[in-house]
């Protein structure tokens, strides 16, 4: 996954146009799929991933998110090359899916729609936790951007965070 620690959650309302140059990945969710082909090419020119969910991504992709054990087991078997996310929102979770094969733990709870994920209490905590503890990056959901102040990656802090490109930035 590229070095940048921002990326970009995708979804129905999400344009073009919003999505910032400097991006690590670009997520897309369930109901986003539907304009994969234009994410992929902007992620094609930025040189980073499009991570889709495979339940509606059928063929090649740089990679998938899920939240099943199993399912990500056999992504890795399957697609060896492909950038794996696994969601979690508790330790043993994310111990499991690291296991299986995750290249990055995404600490979210995610909607019953699979459409966006709710942030959670404990999510930072969580990833502060796993940060100090386990080789496979970690992720958390914000509702905002970062302040100026919060580097990721820096010892203790997730590597990486997700925004959803929505509205006015």
């Amino acid at each position: 996954m590229n070095p940048n620690p921002f990326i970009a959650l995708i979804t129905n309302s999400s344009k073009a146009s919003m999505l910032p140059v400097d991006v690590g990945a670009i997520l897309l969710t369930c109901e986003a799929e539907n304009t994969a082909e234009e994410w992929q090419c902007l992620a094609d020119a930025a040189e980073v991933p499009l991570i889709k969910t495979p339940l509606n991504a059928p063929g090649d992709s740089d990679g998938y998110w899920t939240t099943d054990v199993a399912l990500l087991k056999s992504l890795r078997k399957s697609t060896p090359d492909a950038q794996l996310v696994g969601i979690a929102q508790d330790k043993h979770k994310a111990m499991l899916l690291a296991e299986a094969g995750a290249d990055l733990i995404l600490f979210a709870v995610f909607d019953p729609s699979n459409t966006m994920p709710i942030l959670f209490p404990g999510q930072s905590s969580l990833a502060h936790w796993w940060s100090g503890i386990a080789e496979t990056p970690c992720a958390i959901f914000l509702s905002k951007p970062p302040e100026k102040s919060e580097s990721y990656g820096d010892e203790g802090m997730p590597e990486f965070y997700m925004l959803a490109i929505e509205g006015d930035m």
